[in-house]
């Protein structure tokens, strides 16, 4: 497993390449992460690889980025590719181009990413550029896929895990918060619109900026609203800092502390947000209430979010677990007893809940799986949190229809039976 330094990690490649005419092993694995290749490539570029596997592989799907690039250059040093992950589309099909690319140079049917772009997009004219709408002859890229991998559902490979079930619990916002919602939205209509009328900057960068700025709403329907900082046009200096201001009354976190007041003596919850200060809100209400709990986001150092992992799944008095989704990803076991050994634990993780979400698919996908995996014993209830007819709905479909969209991209069943039959 490369670790360390610079010098640590080519140290610990060296140590695994050397051959000791007395050792048995019959193989080398060498164990790190993206980053690591392409910060020791100096190194990684004279071993030829017999076999890359690229785990969580979706973390190559923008062809533009530094590790995607670098995966390129492992593939060509490599004689056999193998890639793995649960989400293989997380915004469109547009993102299998690298997994194939990966697989084999020219694996997806195409010499370049615009090419797969044009053959596999629907593209609406917007001005003098084209925005990318739908997906259009998605069977032959279901055909490639056939011939190239396989889908194996977590039903089919642990038969015997107890259900995950869904549900929504809707929430009716107070009027303040209404009041505040409906002028945000006005305002932000008014500056999506003057965004999107723009022409010197890239198109891309423009969506992503009107998709964070519509995550402001989302903190309204979560009970605060972050009044970001005053700079005067003239000077550059700032007239006032951004601060958070909470609404007197939330109905969402009360909605959320309900849940956990009504969990059984054996019961935990993961509650997952997007917004930082969801979590500090669930905090203070449980401070308040006596209910113990730990919290789990990117701002905390890995050594405490092990040992917040920890107090949640071996204390038994810890009752919820508060943090954001972008930190929950591939890896964490949060069952809610010690992995592996349940001997003398009752408790189980039975409820997940979304107090906020944000635009990913892949966080809400890996997220809610951390209470849901190999050693759940008991069903598990993923819960979204929604003001109807808000940018919560609005977030939930697009995520939902995402999640929909990589389904039946990769349930190749029917076709895998056409090809082995020789149809």
């Amino acid at each position: 497993i490369l670790r360390g330094n610079a010098i640590d990690r080519i140290k610990q490649l060296a140590d695994a390449m050397e051959r000791d005419p007395s050792d048995e092993l019959r193989f080398t694995v060498v164990i790190c992460g993206y980053a690591t290749i392409w910060r020791s490539w100096e190194a990684f570029k004279y071993i030829p690889w017999d076999l890359s596997i690229l785990d969580e592989a979706h973390a190559i799907k923008d062809p533009k980025s530094k590790q995607s690039k670098q995966a390129l250059a492992l593939r060509d040093n490599s004689a056999r590719r193998l890639v793995l992950t649960g989400t293989p589309i997380g915004n469109s099909i547009m993102d299998m181009y690298m997994l194939l690319e990966f697989m084999e140079k020219g694996g997806s049917g195409f010499s370049d990413f615009a090419a797969f772009k044009r053959f596999y997009g629907v593209f609406d004219n917007v001005g003098d550029r084209s925005i990318l709408v739908g997906a259009q002859n998605v069977t032959f890229l279901q055909e490639r896929l056939a011939r190239k991998s396989f889908y194996i559902t977590k039903k089919e490979a642990l038969p015997d895990l107890p259900e995950k079930l869904f549900d929504i619990v809707e929430i009716e916002m107070t009027e303040q918060q209404t009041e505040f919602y409906n002028k945000l939205a006005r305002e932000l209509a008014l500056e999506i619109e003057r965004e999107l009328a723009r022409d010197d900057i890239e198109r891309s960068m423009i969506i992503q900026n009107i998709l964070v700025q519509l995550l402001r709403l989302s903190q309204i329907t979560s009970g605060f609203i972050t009044w970001p900082e005053i700079v005067n046009e003239e000077t550059g200096d700032i007239i006032q800092d951004s601060f958070t201001e909470w609404f007197t009354d939330n109905p969402k976190a009360d909605a959320v502390m309900a849940d956990i007041k009504a969990l059984g003596p054996n019961e935990k919850a993961i509650i997952w947000c997007c917004h930082k200060a969801d979590i500090a809100t669930l905090s203070e209400y449980c401070d308040i209430a006596g209910i113990k709990y730990v919290t789990f986001h990117g701002d905390m150092t890995e050594a405490q979010r092990e040992e917040a992992k920890h107090a949640y799944n071996y204390d038994r008095e810890v009752k919820a677990l508060f943090g954001t989704a972008a930190s929950g990803g591939a890896g964490l076991n949060l069952v809610g007893y010690p992995p592996g050994h349940p001997e003398g634990y009752e408790t189980n993780t039975t409820l997940i809940g979304y107090m906020s979400k944000n635009w990913s698919q892949i966080q809400f996908s890996q997220s809610s799986d951390r209470g849901h995996r190999r050693g759940t014993r008991v069903n598990v209830t993923i819960r979204r949190y929604l003001v109807p007819n808000s940018i919560d709905t609005v977030i939930d479909q697009r995520v939902l229809d995402k999640q929909q969209a990589g389904l039946e991209l990769s349930d190749l069943r029917a076709i895998q039976t056409d090809l082995v039959t020789g149809i």
